[in-house]
């Protein structure tokens, strides 16, 4: 996934290929190390070029190494849109020296999240958005570090469309 590009957060996003793919007791670690001619060469390169030249790297590795073919393609697909309330956020903005943290807790009726110097952006990437099965977009235009804590009920979870109840607070 990270060859290509798709967050860990987004497994439903890669159709086709084996099931052992998708399974969890059948993984594999691949260690690969990089020229260190072609490592001088990146450290002078932004992060982002960085990282698309690692996802090149990776994929020509896992053609070369595996025989992987895949492909890229555009599809429409239902997402959750992180969106300001028309009557203004009511986010409590975190303190310069508040360290990120995320807490998870599921239970029976749906799942509670609490989140401490939270960036929005980097938060709707979270792998544990992914139980939700739909891409998670910020669309808040905000900046800056968040406390809140988000409930939701375990619809949600199962994928059930529109009406969901969701409620950020302090």
């Amino acid at each position: 996934m990270s060859a290509y590009g798709i967050p860990m957060s987004a497994q439903n996003r890669v159709i086709g290929g084996p099931e052992w793919m998708r399974s969890q007791s059948e993984r594999y670690e691949v260690n690969a190390k990089i020229d260190e001619s072609i490592l001088a060469a990146m450290q002078k390169m932004s992060p982002a070029d960085q990282q698309r030249q690692v996802s090149l790297m990776q994929q020509s590795l896992l053609l070369s190494r595996f025989g992987l073919k895949a492909h890229v393609e555009t599809r429409e697909l239902p997402i959750y849109a992180l969106v300001p309330d028309k009557a203004g956020t009511h986010l409590i903005e975190a303190t310069v020296d508040e360290k990120p943290q995320l807490s998870y807790v599921p239970d029976a009726r749906g799942a509670v999240l609490t989140a401490k110097a939270a960036d929005l952006q980097e938060f709707s990437h979270a792998p544990f958005l992914s139980g939700i099965h739909r891409i998670v977009v910020d669309q808040t235009g905000l900046h800056g570090r968040y406390n809140f804590v988000l409930k939701w009920s375990s619809r949600m979870e199962q994928g059930a469309g529109d009406g969901i109840e969701v409620a950020i607070g302090d």
